[in-house]
């Protein structure tokens, strides 16, 4: 609580902070307020869309959500501005695997291993 409280603190002084809207979202997310943190990465990812970092951390969020279609358009944009982050890609792996595309789930996964 004390982590949200305080990003929603310095969240209000620059409320055009985009990574301050990812941040506070995370926090949300650890204290289980899953509804208040998918607004604040939304709003994060809205504001910059082309950035890849706001989009691999929204596209891992949604992946736990258990919204893998969502979840891999995010990983597919983060992915093809920086294809060597391997969170990214196993998270964009297990939505591959939920949404029924095994073989490219497994071209995910092994490059995640190799």
């Amino acid at each position: 609580e004390w982590a949200v409280e305080t990003l929603t603190a310095i969240l209000a002084a620059n409320p055009t902070d985009a990574e301050l809207k990812m941040l506070l979202g995370r926090a949300l997310h650890d204290t289980g307020d899953e509804k208040a943190a998918k607004v604040r990465f939304d709003e994060a990812v809205a504001s910059e869309s082309s950035n890849a970092e706001l989009r691999g951390a929204r596209g891992m969020f949604l992946q736990k959500l258990g919204r893998s279609k969502e979840a891999r358009e995010d990983l597919d944009l983060a992915l093809a501005q920086k294809p060597e982050q391997l969170d990214w890609r196993a998270s964009r792996a297990a939505a591959l695997r939920d949404l029924d595309l095994i073989d490219d789930a497994v071209c995910d996964c092994n490059v995640v291993l190799a």
